[in-house]
């Protein structure tokens, strides 16, 4: 009976190994992102250590840090997140990130809304972004704000600096017309079904389209076929390339960035 009892402990101390090793190397396989913010240039750049041990950059956002040095430099952590936070001044963000900054609670987080609704956001300073704009926070677009907030976790570093001279990958940023319907609504929120400006369309010719991550100097690219039905967002943003207009759309699920589309709809 000891022998019995024995080798069934013994049996359950090596699945419990077994388990310790299966979650140990799945932590080793969790990203760990370092969140950048260069003030000089207003851009943030979301970088990890690849597996040779270099850093790499996977993500380039236009920003919005404070005014007049607001934003302090210094290196932080996201100490905890909110989907929805009321700000100063009685408007709201989305998707914010909280990290500490002597002794004051800044966030990262969406272009502040009006009020808690997701059409109500403010289109002029939306159009702000790329520039100072903030009492401290650091703004990002919705989708922006949105990816951080779910890749990056509790106690990663946000590092903010100063370097006019850092050659960084050229951010997609939208201009809100502050004369259209849809100005309440964030164009890149294009995970909101609901969002106005997104449009079933399809292309007139051969598409090129690049995948995320998306800068610059580094492109995914591939073809789609004329005829071959998009969701996009029906506002044009800077092409990174200088070579035309560029939509942000969903293919399948994923979203890309593409040239080359009508602006007719599909008939359903």
């Amino acid at each position: 009976m000891k022998k019995l009892m024995l080798a069934i402990f013994s049996a359950m101390l090596l699945v419990m190994a077994l388990n310790i090793t299966k979650t140990d190397s799945f932590a080793k396989g969790d990203y760990n992102y370092t969140i950048n913010v260069n003030r000089s240039q207003q851009i943030m750049t979301i970088t990890r250590i690849n597996s040779a041990g270099k850093t790499v950059t996977v993500k380039t956002f236009a920003c919005s840090t404070g005014v007049y040095g607001g934003t302090p430099v210094g290196t932080y952590k996201i100490s905890s997140k909110f989907e929805w936070k009321k700000m100063i001044h009685d408007v709201w963000a989305r998707y914010a990130c909280l990290f500490s900054s002597q002794g004051q609670g800044l966030l990262i987080h969406s272009v502040p809304y009006y009020i808690q609704d997701k059409s109500r956001i403010e289109y002029k300073e939306y159009n702000k972004l790329g520039r100072a704009a903030s009492a401290g926070c650091i703004r990002l677009s919705v989708a922006d704000a949105k990816w951080v907030y779910e890749n990056c976790k509790s106690g990663t570093a946000v590092r903010v600096y100063d370097d006019p001279k850092e050659k960084l990958g050229i951010p997609i940023k939208f201009t809100i017309p502050t004369d259209h319907p849809n100005r309440g609504w964030d164009p890149s929120a294009t995970f909101d079904a609901d969002n106005p400006w997104l449009v079933t369309m399809y292309t007139t010719q051969e598409c090129s389209v690049w995948s995320e991550p998306f800068t610059h100097d580094k492109y995914r690219e591939k073809k789609l076929p004329a005829g071959y039905p998009v969701r996009v967002s029906a506002i044009t943003c800077n092409s990174t390339r200088g070579d035309g207009k560029v939509f942000y759309k969903t293919v399948k699920g994923k979203y890309i960035l593409a040239t080359c589309l009508s602006t007719k709809p599909i008939k359903n």
